[in-house]
């Protein structure tokens, strides 16, 4: 069984409501300030780290951390990129920035779903709560990035792992972990060949 989703161009407008911050330099100079005696525009607030890890299982501290990730290109045949697994971070955001990347080139793809858990009503809390599921294959969205383009991941987002386009990649990671690595990440594999057509002409 396949499925196909379209990618689109990243944008703040396209993310909106999927779980998703793009971090990129501003549009206008007029929205940074300067900084370092005047020799650098700053933008600040861009994106914060909380977690939840305060609510996970092992009770451990959590640190934020970072990791370089030099992402070999995924194949792309016939415009189209295979997606056959899905993760997500329970407690925390995790963000990925190109390092040294061409900002007019087509440089990864973003893949994300919402989930698929079973809802149920916490009357002393008064909210839904969702139990631990799966991806909902039939919300999956695709987002082309450019190579100034970085993005961060909401806590408890699906999404695939990186996809590199054409040519590695090489990435900074942030993320807040603790050394307890099953309330740090879970997986899930499809059983099946999800497939992204990737469209070209859309730059």
């Amino acid at each position: 069984m396949s499925r196909q989703v379209i990618a689109q161009p990243l944008s703040h407008e396209a993310i909106s409501g999927h779980g998703l911050q793009v971090i990129a330099a501003p549009s206008s100079p007029s929205a940074a300030h300067q900084g370092n005696q005047g020799t650098a525009l700053v933008v600040r607030g861009m994106t914060s780290f909380p977690s939840n890890y305060s609510k996970a299982p092992s009770g451990k501290p959590a640190s934020c951390n970072t990791a370089y990730f030099r992402c070999a290109p995924r194949p792309v045949k016939n415009g189209r990129l295979r997606i056959k697994v899905f993760e997500r971070h329970p407690y925390t955001r995790q963000a990925f920035i190109p390092l040294g990347t061409d900002k007019y080139k087509r440089a990864y793809v973003v893949v994300v779903a919402e989930d698929k858990g079973m809802c149920f009503r916490d009357l002393v809390l008064r909210t839904r709560l969702r139990l631990d599921g799966k991806p909902d294959l039939n919300t999956v969205k695709a987002f082309i990035a450019v190579g100034n383009m970085g993005i961060v991941y909401e806590a408890n987002r699906w999404h695939s792992p990186m996809c590199a386009l054409n040519e590695v990649l090489p990435t900074l990671l942030l993320i807040v972990l603790i050394s307890y690595r099953p309330s740090s990440l879970r997986w899930f594999n499809t059983r099946m060949e999800l497939q992204r057509r990737i469209v070209w002409s859309i730059f």
